[in-house]
């Protein structure tokens, strides 16, 4: 294999509009500079995967974050991931980076069959990982609540709208979940420990209540 570089495609449009914003462009760059050219076992991560930790490792406040991979998913650049260990980020195309995966020159843009390709590809891994996230948080739920809510859409229904609004993290549905556990409103009114009601439209209110204490106690 030859030696790693990533070379920047200046003459994509989506280049020059991207540079108008320099967040999503800085974490973007990192990703490329991070992302496996090869499988690792040990790390845990796939071809064109990356380790981008959380807002603090990217110097940016935790609402930046969200908005940053937010807008990175919907312009179709990268999809994301969270982990016990972290979020990674798997990049979706060449557009603007060349990542050099199989070691060769840089390449040219891809051929029309082999991006229709790629992109079918990006859809199902994003729904995959969709899914997974739904299943941590419901799992997440029961194992603090005591419950046992299934793994069926109605369940899962609330969690994707809040992602669809912005890259909420594991560690938000954890201190929600938390702070609702301690809330003596809810205490008297168990009813509502359901995803529904922890992850329907007030997530956001419940998220920025008692954030100090949220963690004291799971």
């Amino acid at each position: 294999m030859g030696k790693s570089f990533i070379q920047l495609n200046h003459k994509n449009p989506n280049t020059i509009e991207l540079l108008k914003h320099p967040n999503e462009w800085a974490l973007l760059t990192l990703v490329a500079i991070r992302a496996r050219r090869i499988d690792s076992k040990i790390e845990g991560l796939s071809v064109r995967q990356a380790m981008i930790g959380d807002h603090k490792s990217c110097g940016l406040t935790r609402q930046q974050y969200r908005t940053v991979l937010i807008n990175l998913e919907k312009w179709h650049f990268l999809t994301t991931k969270a982990t016990n260990k972290g979020t990674i980020a798997t990049l979706c195309n060449d557009d603007i980076f060349d990542i050099n995966v199989d070691g060769s020159q840089p390449s040219n843009q891809p051929k029309p069959n082999h991006q229709a390709t790629s992109n079918n590809k990006v859809k199902k891994e994003k729904k995959n990982n969709n899914n997974n996230f739904c299943r941590q948080v419901i799992n997440m739920t029961n194992d603090i609540l005591g419950k046992n809510y299934k793994h069926i859409e109605s369940n899962y229904k609330p969690i994707r709208a809040r992602m669809n609004e912005t890259s909420y993290t594991l560690e938000d549905f954890q201190r929600v979940i938390l702070t609702k556990k301690r809330d003596a409103y809810f205490i008297a009114n168990p009813k509502y420990y359901n995803p529904s009601t922890l992850f329907g439209t007030k997530f956001e209110k419940y998220l920025n209540e008692n954030q100090a204490k949220a963690f004291d106690e799971v």
